[in-house]
C-alpha cells in the first residue's frame, strides 16, 4: 500500500508539471492529483484484489466473504472520487466542479477514522502516513469547495435519493453490527466504517447535483458510482444492495435526461 501510496505521489508530480499554467496553485493542484492517482490506484485494488488489500492491513480475515464485499464496495465509491479529483486538478484554475465535495468529505471522515484505527488492534507506526495524507487531502479539497459558486437558482430539495448514501453510511458507523452480525473483528469494523465514509461522500455529490451545484463531472460521477455499486452488488448476491444501487443511479440518469431534453 505504502508503494501505491509512492506511485500517486509521483504521478501528481508528472501531472502538475504536465498542466501546469500561469497563476495557477501548483500546490492545490497537486492535492487534487495526489489523491486523484491515490484513490484511483488503491480503489482499482481493492475491487480486484480485496483480499490482498484486507492481508495488507491485518492478517484477520475473521469477517469472510462479508469482508471482501465491503473492501470491493468501498473501492467502487473511491474510484470515481479519485477521477473526479484528478479532473478538477486538470481543469484548474476554471470552473470549479461540485463533484469534488465527495472526496472532501471522505478524507474528513477518514482523517478520524485513520486516527481511531491507531488506537486499535490494527495500529501500525507506518498507517501514521495515512493519517496525515487524509487530513491535509481534507484541508486541501476544503480550500477548494471553498471556492465553489453556491448561488443557484433551484433551492436544494430534500429529496430521498439525495440522502440515501448519507443514512447508509451514517448507520454503518453508528450500527455496524447491523450489517457485520455481531463480527466484532477490528478489520471487519474499520472496513465497515471507511465503506459508510465513502457513502457519506457519495452523498455530498448527490446533494451537490440535485442542488444544481454539480455539473457533468458530478452527474457522471453518481451513475458511475451506481453502476460499480450494482455490479458488485449483482456478482455477490446482494439483491436489496443492487436495487437501492440501481434505483439511486437511475434517478439520477432520469433527471439528467430531463435536463438534457
Amino acid at each position: 500500500m505504502f508503494k501505491l501510496a509512492a506511485a500517486a505521489l509521483i504521478a501528481a508530480i508528472i501531472l502538475c508539471l504536465a498542466a501546469g499554467r500561469r497563476g495557477s496553485p501548483h500546490w492545490l493542484r497537486f492535492a487534487l492529483a495526489s489523491f486523484g492517482f491515490f484513490g484511483v490506484i488503491t480503489a482499482i485494488f481493492w475491487i480486484v484484489s480485496p483480499a490482498g488489500t484486507a492481508r495488507t492491513v491485518s492478517d484477520d480475515l475473521a469477517g469472510g466473504v462479508l469482508l471482501l464485499q465491503i473492501v470491493q464496495g468501498r473501492g467502487a465509491v473511491v474510484l470515481p472520487f479519485g477521477l473526479a479529483a484528478l479532473f478538477a486538478a486538470w481543469t484548474l484554475p476554471g470552473r470549479r466542479s461540485a463533484a469534488v465535495l465527495g472526496p472532501f468529505a471522505y478524507n474528513l471522515i477518514m482523517s478520524f477514522e485513520a486516527l481511531r484505527a491507531q488506537f486499535t488492534p490494527l495500529a501500525t507506526p507506518e498507517r501514521w502516513i495515512y493519517v496525515g495524507l487524509h487530513s491535509l487531502w481534507a484541508i486541501s479539497l476544503a480550500i477548494y469547495c471553498f471556492g465553489l459558486d453556491w448561488r443557484s437558482g433551484r433551492k436544494p430539495p430534500t429529496v430521498a435519493v439525495a440522502i440515501v448514501p448519507p443514512l447508509l453510511g451514517v448507520t454503518l458507523f453508528a450500527a455496524p453490527s447491523l450489517l457485520t452480525g455481531g463480527n466484532q473483528s477490528p478489520m471487519l469494523l474499520h472496513a465497515a466504517h471507511a465503506f459508510g465514509a465513502s457513502l457519506i461522500g457519495l452523498g455530498a455529490v448527490s446533494y451537490g447535483f440535485w442542488s444544481g451545484l454539480s455539473g457533468m463531472p458530478g452527474r457522471v460521477l453518481c451513475i458511475m458510482a451506481a453502476l460499480l455499486l450494482a455490479a458488485i452488488a449483482f456478482a455477490s448476491g446482494y439483491w436489496m444492495a443492487l436495487v437501492l444501487a440501481l434505483a439511486w443511479g437511475l434517478a439520477h440518469a432520469a433527471r439528467q435526461g430531463r435536463e438534457a431534453a
